[in-house]
């Protein structure tokens, strides 16, 4: 008899835990549908947007890290750029969204990273296999990312010839390209055998044929461009149909100038070290072979395409 007594106590136990266990299946099931649907899309869509906002915050930790190995003396430089980065309203919007920049935007920063180290000490050569692979996962991610091959480019040429050494050049060459193409090859001839050019742009032109250039680049659209990039680099949402108000642009303007100011006077003074100036070619380096690569894309791309 107490055999059945304890065997009816288990079989209540057993079903009560059930009981739990649906309650709260019916709890998470009913947040995820208070938040866009139950469906497997719907599910699928909620786990990438949680993935892509891991990518931003590992965006900024890099950013952090990044400023924290320019300037080791500031640390509260470091966590200056990592609050501007995170506070951005344009990359916390494009964390909270399901897209290949997020991927890209992390990769990048973890390239720079290690750019940066190379160009700090050059003699580590190693780095040079990181910054592969680093470039060619970015390559798959978005081609934009020619812009990681050119600086990276560069600055072997820079350090080459800081140590006075063709060797050094040829084989960080070797390092840095046998990773990307590893990684990158079967792309590349595929896109070859099936658009005729191995990035396959020549599908894209297609596609964006009603956006092709008629008509020769001219200072006003060049204008419209920078407006444009740096609009939408603070605050463009949807597909760039969502504008801030005028006047948080002129603000964010301000700011921006106050500190190109505050950046000169500190160059100005005579008891800056070669090492800081270092550090700002480094980042100008970045911004310029950004913008020659914009340039070069807006050769061939009219304004109704941005």
């Amino acid at each position: 008899q107490n055999e059945r007594v304890i065997d009816a106590l288990s079989r209540v136990q057993s079903k009560q835990k059930e009981r739990t266990r649906g309650k709260n299946r019916g709890r998470v099931v009913t947040l995820i549908g208070a938040k866009g649907g139950t469906g497997v899309t719907t599910l699928a869509l909620h786990l990438a947007r949680l993935v892509s906002s891991l990518m931003g915050a590992g965006t900024i930790v890099l950013i952090f890290l990044l400023a924290a190995q320019m300037l080791p003396e500031h640390p509260a430089l470091a966590w200056l750029a990592a609050g501007l980065a995170a506070l951005d309203p344009q990359f916390l919007f494009m964390s909270a969204a399901v897209n290949n920049d997020n991927l890209l935007n992390l990769l990048s920063a973890a390239a720079w990273l290690v750019l940066y180290k190379i160009m700090k000490s050059p003699g580590r050569g190693q780095q040079w296999w990181a910054a592969g692979v680093l470039f060619g996962l970015a390559m798959l991610t978005k081609s934009n990312a020619l812009v990681i091959a050119f600086v990276a480019g560069i600055l072997l040429l820079i350090c080459a010839r800081r140590m006075a050494s063709p060797r050094y050049f040829f084989a960080n060459l070797g390092r840095f390209s046998i990773p990307f193409f590893f990684i990158d090859g079967w792309w590349l001839v595929r896109n070859q055998i099936l658009y005729g050019d191995p990035l396959g742009w020549s599908a894209f032109a297609k596609i964006n044929a009603a956006t092709g250039r008629h008509s020769p680049l001219d200072l006003n659209e060049i204008g419209n461009f920078l407006s444009t990039q740096f609009r939408s680099f603070f605050g463009a949402f949807g597909w760039e149909n969502v504008w801030a108000p005028d006047g948080y642009y002129w603000l964010i303007g301000m700011v921006l100038v106050l500190g190109l100011v505050g950046l000169i006077f500190y160059f100005m003074r005579k008891d800056q070290s070669r090492y800081h100036r270092r550090e700002f070619l480094f980042l100008l380096l970045i911004i310029l072979v950004q913008e020659a690569v914009q340039f070069a894309f807006i050769l061939n791309r009219d304004q109704s395409f941005y």
